[in-house]
């Protein structure tokens, strides 16, 4: 191989290596972020999620003492 080729080569390969680097680099970059933005949704549903459940359980004691309420009054009317 001449000297020429072998130069080619090598700049090749290292463009290569720049280009493969700056992928590289994007592509921790886009990791971070979408990770930052994974946990702050499942931060957000998370949270949802509990309140919900917390509003179910209010909800089912809530009626659970307006029947009670109900069958032990006379009328059958709550208080």
């Amino acid at each position: 191989m001449s000297g020429r080729v072998i130069k080619r080569i090598i700049l090749a390969a290292a463009a290569l290596a720049i280009v493969g680097a700056i992928g590289a680099l994007v592509g921790a970059i886009g990791g971070a972020i979408a990770t930052v933005t994974m946990r702050a949704l499942f931060s957000i549903s998370t949270t949802l999620v509990t309140a919900s459940g917390i509003g179910a359980l209010l909800g089912a004691v809530a009626a659970t003492i307006w029947m009670a309420n109900v069958l032990y009054t006379h009328r059958g009317t709550p208080l």
